[in-house]
């Protein structure tokens, strides 16, 4: 007799359905919640939204809009979708969380109810680091097209997904940084692994490892950033 499914083979049912029902940009789950309740604040009361249903914080394929919150809705066909902003405000309230967001000229506030307390404080957790990952201008690996989640065992890899198709101009300026940047940032970051000679040049697979390892570094896409920027301005001058 089969046992029940593995919490990667649930993640994995999850991440299809939300592909099929929501948007096929959608490319890993960051932390889900079995059963939540929507609710809004407006005219000094709070008002019980028709939206509840299993909530997910969800990674998509958009470098704009790379964070999402969405609660599959049990009441009707549609669901509730919430991207992840700068400016957002998150307050945990037992047994709620508060979120306020401007939306044109107001501010909307809305009310989480967590059938959970667990999965509350959990998800709690996972919006206070994602809120502060787009302050920070951080675009999660998936969304760059690099799955870093085994779909057999949940196990850490990396592996090369269809990455977004860069412009040539991107291509061009990307490449251009590129290696200052990895330069300049492999020196200033230590690291338990030997540097390699100087003089000795990377293949093409440790070249690929290398930046794979400092992408996740902030100081080096910081640094790269500043690169591409100054770049991109001085081509745009020619």
């Amino acid at each position: 007799m089969a046992g029940p499914p593995s919490e990667q083979a649930r993640r994995q049912a999850n991440l299809r359905l939300l592909q099929r029902t929501c948007s096929n940009e959608i490319v890993s789950i960051e932390n889900t919640a079995t059963h939540v309740v929507l609710y809004e604040f407006s005219d000094n009361a709070w008002r019980k939204c028709d939206v509840e249903g299993s909530l997910f914080l969800v990674v998509t394929k958009q470098s704009s809009d790379p964070y999402q919150a969405i609660v599959l809705n049990r009441n009707s066909a549609e669901n509730f979708i919430m991207s992840i902003t700068p400016v957002m405000q998150l307050q945990h309230q037992d047994p709620y969380l508060i979120i306020k967001q401007p939306v044109e000229d107001t501010t909307c506030i809305r009310g989480i109810w967590f059938h959970s307390a667990d999965e509350r404080i959990a998800m709690n957790e996972a919006l206070q680091m994602t809120i502060e990952r787009v302050k920070k201008g951080h675009v999660p690996l998936a969304t760059l097209g690099i799955s870093t989640t085994s779909e057999s065992n949940g196990t850490a890899t990396t592996t090369a997904a269809a990455p977004r198709a860069a412009s040539a101009d991107e291509a061009t300026a990307m490449a251009s940084v590129l290696s200052v940047a990895a330069a300049e940032a492999t020196n200033s970051t230590s690291t338990s692994h030997a540097s390699p000679p100087t003089g000795v040049a990377l293949d093409k697979k440790s070249l690929q490892l290398a930046l794979l390892s400092l992408v996740q570094d902030d100081r080096f896409l910081d640094l790269l950033h500043s690169q591409y920027l100054r770049v991109v301005h001085a081509r745009s001058k020619k």
